[in-house]
């Protein structure tokens, strides 16, 4: 907290609440711009739409892709249709699409509880001077890293929301993946090949769209991923696909953190018979 009794100091912090959220507008305007020439469909990111029974594909942004990877763009056009279909059903259900939301707005809500003197503490080594380029280029070099930004502003309460935000979107992710080959590999000539590309270019992912991410509290990292496709794959391997059905049957269904690194933790638990509801969630 700024000193009160520091003209200096006050001023310092009713500047660094203006430039806070002015900042924060001016880097996800950027960033988000940037979003749009890489997305390839509605579920570029894994979260849930307003609710809705059309989906988008970014016939440019397809087209780089078939051009950067050498790809059939028959072949990548059902590929991303596949992958959008199965977001889409996962999102229809009310009880995941809400929990995710609620985890969601959560996490953006806490900005608004920004700490000032975090920011401030950036400012640190800015020497005010008279010469307007000189100070232009400490101010560049203090916040020209969005995600420095954002980690300076990330709050406490933020924090405690990742844990179950991220083990929720790596389960799902990883849910999207399984039945995508499932599928893919008998219907799409070039699954292998395009599945490998969409995987590389998901986990090569620059700053800018790292930043996207995470104002939303995401961090689709490679371990993240690999997190949600190991959880899918020991379901499958204790239970069968029977057993992976459930997942998204009601909303004590949806496994914990711990859960997501122990699946046969989520099974034992899901199977007591108090919680053994009939499943409303997709049929398998």
């Amino acid at each position: 907290p700024p000193d009160t009794d520091d003209p200096a100091a006050t001023l310092l912090s009713g500047i660094m609440k203006m430039i806070g959220p002015t900042m924060m507008a001016m880097s996800a305007g950027s960033m988000v711009g940037h979003l749009s020439t890489r997305a390839l469909g509605s579920y570029h990111l894994p979260i849930p739409r307003r609710a809705t029974s059309e989906l988008a594909i970014v016939g440019p942004n397809v087209a780089d892709f078939v051009d950067e990877w050498s790809v059939d763009a028959d072949d990548v056009g059902l590929w991303i249709c596949l992958h959008e279909l199965l977001h889409h059903a996962v999102f229809n259900i009310d009880h995941v699409r809400e929990r995710i939301m609620a985890l969601l707005q959560s996490f953006a809500a806490g900005f608004q509880q920004a700490d000032a003197g975090a920011l401030e503490q950036k400012l640190g080594n800015f020497e005010p001077s008279g010469d307007l380029e000189g100070m232009q280029q400490q101010m560049q070099q203090i916040f020209g890293d969005p995600e420095m930004l954002l980690g300076a502003m990330r709050t406490p309460a933020q924090e405690a929301i990742v844990p179950e935000l991220e083990s929720l979107l790596a389960v799902l992710v990883g849910w999207v993946d399984h039945h995508l080959d499932a599928i893919g590999q008998h219907l799409i000539g070039g699954h292998e090949q395009i599945t490998e590309a969409m995987r590389r270019r998901r986990v090569s992912a620059g700053p800018q769209d790292r930043f996207v991410e995470k104002m939303l509290g995401l961090d689709l990292r490679r371990d993240l991923l690999e997190r949600g496709q190991s959880f899918i794959a020991g379901v499958v391997e204790r239970g069968g696909e029977d057993q992976l059905a459930k997942l998204w049957a009601n909303v004590d269904h949806l496994p914990t953190p711990n859960e997501v690194d122990a699946p046969g933790l989520w099974i034992a638990r899901i199977d007591l018979p108090d919680l053994d509801e009939p499943a409303t969630g997709i049929d398998e």
